[in-house]
This record gives C-alpha cells, structure tokens and sequence, in this order.
C-alpha cells in the first residue's frame, strides 16, 4: 500500500514540486544539485537526509532565469556540482 509521503523529514519531494512550479532555471538546479548529493551520499561523504539541505541550498543559493538558453543550463549544472562538491 501506499502512504502519504513524510514531506518534514523528506523534503526533496517539496523542493522538486517548487522547482516544477517554478520552471525556468529551477528544475536544473534541483537535478543537478540531487544528482551531486546522491553522489556524495554513495561515496559515504554525507548523510542520506542531507541530500534535502543540499538541494535546498543550492535553490536559494541559484537566481531563477525564466527562460534559460541551452548553454545556462549546461553552465548551471556545471557550476552547482563544483559547487557542491568543493563543499565536500
């Protein structure tokens, strides 16, 4: 069976509706900043819940472009991955 989803300890899901919503250069950064997390998570350098922080941060972080060019979003999820990963 299905259940309603934990959205105050599994956030993500609430950022990715935000970025959907959103549009423009948002939905970019969510992926590029979870696919970065999930990275770090999988080599053992985070914690599985601070997947969410990062994204989260990554979005507030990130000014919205309402209808990026190809090469913004080649260049955003450039950025925000060395981003996170320096952080690391």
């Amino acid at each position: 069976t299905f259940e309603k989803p934990d959205t105050k300890t599994f956030y993500a899901l609430e950022l990715a509706k935000e970025a959907g919503r959103a549009g423009g250069l948002l939905p970019t950064v969510f992926n590029s900043s979870d696919e970065a997390a999930v990275k770090l998570f999988l080599e053992g350098k985070i914690r599985f819940l601070e997947i969410s922080q990062i994204i989260k941060r990554a979005m507030e972080e990130t000014k919205n472009i309402s209808s990026p060019t190809i090469s913004e979003i080649l260049e955003t999820d450039k950025n925000i991955k060395e981003s996170i990963y320096l952080r690391s």
